[in-house]
C-alpha cells in the first residue's frame, strides 16, 4: 500500500515538472523599451524556413567586428517630391527616380525610406529610440538597405518638413514640397556592414545592410510623433550564426 502511494506521488511530481518546463520553453519574447538595455534574446522562429541570414541583429563590439578598408560608398542623392504614405505600420516616403548610391562599384537606386520606433538594430546592446531605413535596389534586383539611428537631441529640420506633410491616419499624400535624403545623412561615412534580410514578412534574405556608425539627432517631440503614428513596429533581434560583421 505504501509503495503504491509513493508511486502515485512520484508520477504527479514528474508531470508537474514537465508542464512547468513546457510553459517556459514556449513563452513569447518580451519587447523591450528603447534604452541602454541588455541584448534581447533572438526571435524563436523556424530557421529551416527563414534561413540563417536574418535581420535585424545586434551589432557586436568593435573588437568583434572585422575591420576592412575595401568597401567604397558614394552617395548621389537629389531632392524628391514628397510621396508620403502612412501605412498604419510605418511612415514611408517613395523616392523619385534619379538618386542612387554606389557600393563597391555596383549602383543601387534609392526606392524609398521608412522608419521604425524604436530602432530594430542594436549597437553593442544599445537600443536607440528610432531607426530609418533607406531601401535601394540594383538593376539586377539586388537590395541594399542603409540604416540610420536616431537619438534625442535637437530638432531635425528635414524630419520637421516630412512630419508636417505626413497623413495623421492611414493614407497617402503627394506634395510639391521637396525632400533631400542627403540632408539626413551624417558627415561621417563610417559603416557596419553584414549580409541579412528584410525585417518585414516574408523576411527575404540576400540584403546587404550598411549601418551608419554616427548617430543622428531628432527632438524628443519628433520621435514621439513618429511613435504615435506607427507604434512599436519592430522585429526582434535575430541570431548572427556564422556571419561576420565588418566595419569600415
Amino acid at each position: 500500500m505504501k509503495l503504491s502511494v509513493l508511486y502515485i506521488l512520484f508520477v504527479f511530481l514528474l508531470l508537474g515538472c514537465s508542464q512547468t518546463n513546457k510553459s517556459q520553453n514556449t513563452s513569447a519574447p518580451v519587447a523591450l523599451k528603447p534604452s541602454k538595455a541588455k541584448i534581447i534574446a533572438p526571435h524563436k522562429e523556424q530557421q529551416n524556413t527563414l534561413g540563417y541570414q536574418q535581420s535585424p541583429i545586434n551589432i557586436p563590439s568593435e573588437y568583434q567586428c572585422k575591420y576592412t578598408k575595401n568597401h567604397l560608398v558614394d552617395f548621389h542623392y537629389r531632392p524628391s517630391h514628397e510621396k508620403i504614405i502612412n501605412t498604419g505600420h510605418t511612415i514611408k516616403m517613395e523616392y523619385e527616380a534619379g538618386s542612387d548610391v554606389m557600393y563597391d562599384r555596383a549602383k543601387f537606386n534609392l526606392k524609398q525610406f521608412h522608419f521604425h520606433t524604436p530602432a530594430e538594430h542594436h549597437i553593442q546592446g544599445i537600443i536607440y529610440p528610432m531607426e530609418m531605413h533607406l531601401v535601394h535596389q540594383s538593376t539586377k534586383g539586388n537590395y541594399l538597405v542603409i540604416g540610420l539611428m536616431f537619438k534625442e537631441g535637437k530638432e531635425n529640420t528635414t524630419l520637421a518638413k516630412l512630419l508636417k506633410d505626413t497623413p495623421k491616419h492611414q493614407g497617402k499624400i503627394n506634395s510639391d514640397h521637396l525632400i533631400n535624403a542627403a540632408n539626413l545623412l551624417p558627415q561621417s561615412r563610417h559603416f557596419y556592414t553584414y549580409q541579412g534580410s528584410f525585417t518585414t514578412p516574408p523576411y527575404t534574405e540576400g540584403v546587404r545592410w550598411l549601418i551608419l556608425q554616427e548617430i543622428i539627432e531628432a527632438s524628443a517631440q519628433q520621435i514621439r510623433l513618429f511613435r504615435q503614428l506607427e507604434g512599436e513596429n519592430i522585429r526582434a533581434n535575430q541570431q548572427l550564426f556564422d556571419r561576420v560583421v565588418e566595419r569600415f
